[in-house]
Formats: C-alpha cells, sequence, structure tokens
C-alpha cells in the first residue's frame, strides 16, 4: 500500500509555519486531528487496500493523488465497456485523505459495476479557491484520457463527494469537458455555496453548539474575498450557476438535518427540481457518515444511494432505498 504523501500528514504544521501565510494558531491546533483522522483512516487498509494508487498530471508542477478501484470481476478484454465514477472527500478543503471515501465506493462498485477513482486537491489556506478546483478539472482532463484504457466508458460517467468534496464534484461538472458526459451525481452534506462565511449560513432549529466551529476562520480562507475578480467565479458556488442545465443530468442529496449546509442544498433541489432527489436525515449532524459508531446507517445509506446511481445508468426509474 502507498500512504498518502508526507504533506498530507503535516499540511497544518507545515503551512502554519510558511512564509506564504500569516501565522495562524488554529492551524497548530488542528494539526492532531489531521494526523488522528489520516492515521485512522489509512490504518484500516494496510493489509486490504482495495485500490491501486495513480498520479494524474496538473496544470502546476504538482501530481495529483488518486485511488483507482476495479469492479468485480473487472476484465479490461471483449466489448464490454464500464461506467466511470470520480468520487472527492471531505475536510472542508483543509485536509482529508481519498481513502475515507473507500466504504460507500465498496458499495457502489458492487452495485453499479463501475470503474472508480477516488482523488485528492490541494488544501486551503496555502492553495485557496481555485487550486482545489483546479486539482478536480485536471483529474478529469487525465482521465478522459487515460480512462478509455481501462475499458471505462469516459460518456458515462457519474461523480460524488463528501461536504466539500461533492462541492468539487459539481464544480468540476462545470467544465467544458465534462458537457454531456456526467449522468449523475451524489452529494453527501455538500458543501455548494462557498461564497457565503459559515458564521452567515442559517442554522436549522434545534441544531446544537458545534465543538469545531473554531475551525470555521480556516474553512473561510478558501474563498476569495467578495471585492475580488474570483469571487465572481461560478466554480465558489455551482448551486447559483446561470444556467442550470450544465449541472449533472441526476442528483441525489443526502442531507443532515442539523447542518448549516442545509439551506443551499435545499435551493439546489428547487432549481433542480424533477432531475433531483433529496434525501434528509432529521436528526443527524455534518459528517455524521464517517464517525464511528454510524456503521448501520452508513450502509442503509450507501447501499441505496448505489442503488440509485444504478438505476440512473440503467436508465429505470428508482428511488433511493427502494
Amino acid at each position: 500500500m502507498q500512504f498518502p504523501p508526507f504533506y498530507t500528514w503535516f499540511h497544518p504544521v507545515l503551512t502554519a509555519l510558511s512564509a506564504r501565510v500569516p501565522l495562524n494558531l488554529r492551524l497548530l491546533a488542528f494539526q492532531p486531528i489531521v494526523l488522528l483522522s489520516n492515521t485512522i483512516t489509512s490504518y484500516r487498509y494496510i493489509l486490504n487496500p482495495l485500490f491501486t494508487v495513480h498520479y494524474a498530471p496538473s496544470r502546476d508542477i504538482h501530481k495529483i493523488r488518486y485511488l483507482l478501484i476495479f469492479p468485480p470481476n473487472y476484465s479490461p478484454e471483449g466489448q464490454r465497456s464500464y461506467p466511470l465514477h470520480i468520487a472527492f472527500h471531505s475536510g472542508g478543503f483543509l485536509g482529508g485523505i481519498p481513502e475515507s471515501t473507500i466504504p460507500w465506493l465498496q458499495h457502489l462498485s458492487m452495485t453499479t459495476n463501475s470503474i472508480i477513482v477516488a482523488g485528492s486537491y490541494r488544501f486551503t489556506p496555502l492553495h485557496p479557491f481555485p487550486a482545489a478546483v483546479e486539482d478536480a478539472e485536471d483529474l478529469l482532463l487525465h482521465l478522459l484520457e487515460v480512462a478509455p484504457s481501462w475499458a471505462a466508458d469516459i460518456n458515462r460517467i457519474t461523480v460524488s463527494g463528501f461536504s466539500a468534496g461533492g462541492g468539487l464534484a459539481l464544480s468540476m461538472s462545470l467544465h467544458e469537458a465534462a458537457k454531456g458526459r456526467i449522468k449523475a451525481a451524489v452529494l453527501f452534506y455538500s458543501a455548494i455555496d462557498m461564497r457565503k462565511r459559515r458564521e452567515d449560513k442559517p442554522r436549522p432549529e434545534g441544531m446544537p453548539k458545534d465543538p469545531f466551529a473554531w475551525i470555521g476562520p480556516l474553512i473561510d480562507t478558501y474563498a476569495p474575498s467578495p471585492e475580488s475578480e474570483g469571487y465572481r467565479d461560478e466554480r465558489l458556488a455551482p448551486v447559483d450557476v446561470e444556467d442550470i442545465g450544465r449541472l449533472p443530468e441526476k442528483v441525489l442529496m443526502v442531507v443532515a438535518g442539523r447542518d448549516i449546509l442545509v439551506e443551499e442544498n435545499m435551493r439546489l433541489k428547487q432549481r433542480l427540481d424533477d432531475r433531483a432527489e433529496m434525501k434528509v436525515w432529521g436528526g443527524r449532524w455534518h459528517g455524521w457518515l464517517e464517525m464511528p459508531g454510524m456503521e448501520k446507517e452508513q450502509k442503509e445509506v450507501f447501499e441505496g444511494a448505489a442503488w440509485w446511481v444504478e438505476s440512473v445508468l440503467s436508465g429505470e426509474r428508482r428511488v433511493m432505498g427502494t
């Protein structure tokens, strides 16, 4: 197994000590959380990795790390082609590794027989917007070149993402190269309007105090200031894209009821109308599907979402969970 690179484990402290950004004590406090999370996630697959690690070129000098998962009974020989799925991990644009998406992608691979890619991206505050989006776009362009050699159908793509990763999946879908190719998107409590600061997002009734609210100012470093040109970039808030037809053909939104992201997801559902399905888990909180002790609900949600993707790919009309 190839572990995530050194920077992925220690980027908060490396960023805090960088001359390119002001010293931020929140980053130093965030370091133990990143180290613990990455360790737990990575060592889960040390004996049974389930994937191979590859690197895509970028428009910059860095490489984009991604995991490649082939479906059961995969064979590149013959006339068969496989759907291609691209997934992005959570982390508030501050951290995370693609290995965290594996529990979801295992269900998806078995159900849809898709070839799956789980991508990484650069983090704020050292690499604010549009760095993460550009990495997602560059990964897409790379896959359009190499995936046909795996017998993947690059005109039958689905995407997914958790939290920040869901926003990246939608933003990547706006790229010209994605036009007509992305058939479905699955968004798990996704951040799809990064123009609003966390403190300005409406809080649902009954939402408890967030123990990680102190990380909010770090997440807010991702977006440019309202006075800058980048603030008007549609990729910053794909929920508000002018031409809604440029988003994936079908969208499934799994939302936690006690989450500041509820409003923007509801806004997207209203704009997409019958192109979207939205499931709200009323008593749950942001990120609950990736937390210990949630295996039963995780299985239920991931199995239902995987069958929903299969129904889109097969042309059947199916509601999640039926």
